[in-house]
C-alpha cells in the first residue's frame, strides 16, 4: 500500500519573530452581502497582523450556498475540502469537488464556489497575506 500523506513544515529563523508577541486568536464571521442574505461562515485561525504572512480559514457553506461574486485575488490560495461536495470554478474551467480533494489557485485566476448535495461543505483555506505580490 502506498502512503500518499504529505507533511508540511513551516520554519522561520529563530530571530525572525522574537520581538512579536504571541497572539491567541480565533474569529468567527458570517459573510453576508449588503442585502443581508447569508453566504457562508468563515472562521479565521490566525491573526491578521503584519507579523503573519499567511492565513488559514475554515469556510462552511450550507447546501445551495455559493460565493456571491467571481473572485480574483493577487495572492495564491490553497484549499482542502474537509466535508461535503461542490463545484469550483477556476478561470473558465469547472471542477466537481468532494471531501478529500485539494485545489491550488494561482494569483489573478477567477474563482467561484458553490456547495452541492444534502450536507454542509467545509474547506480549509490557506492564503498569502501581508506580502508584496511584486516580489
Amino acid at each position: 500500500m502506498t502512503d500518499l500523506s504529505t507533511y508540511v513544515t513551516l520554519s522561520y529563523p529563530a530571530n525572525s519573530m522574537e520581538s512579536t508577541p504571541v497572539e491567541l486568536f480565533s474569529r468567527h464571521i458570517r459573510h453576508s452581502p449588503s442585502n443581508g442574505v447569508h453566504i457562508f461562515d468563515l472562521r479565521k485561525l490566525l491573526p491578521t497582523s503584519a507579523a503573519y504572512d499567511f492565513n488559514i480559514h475554515i469556510m462552511d457553506f450550507q447546501p445551495g450556498e455559493f460565493l456571491n461574486v467571481k473572485e480574483v485575488h493577487y495572492n495564491q490560495h490553497g484549499l482542502l475540502l474537509l466535508e461535503g461536495q461542490g463545484i469550483y470554478r477556476l478561470g473558465d474551467n469547472w471542477y466537481p469537488v468532494q471531501a478529500g480533494d485539494a485545489i491550488w489557485m494561482a494569483p489573478f485566476v477567477p474563482q467561484w464556489y458553490a456547495a452541492l448535495g444534502k450536507n454542509r461543505s467545509r474547506y480549509l483555506l490557506y492564503k498569502d497575506v501581508n506580502r508584496n505580490p511584486l516580489l
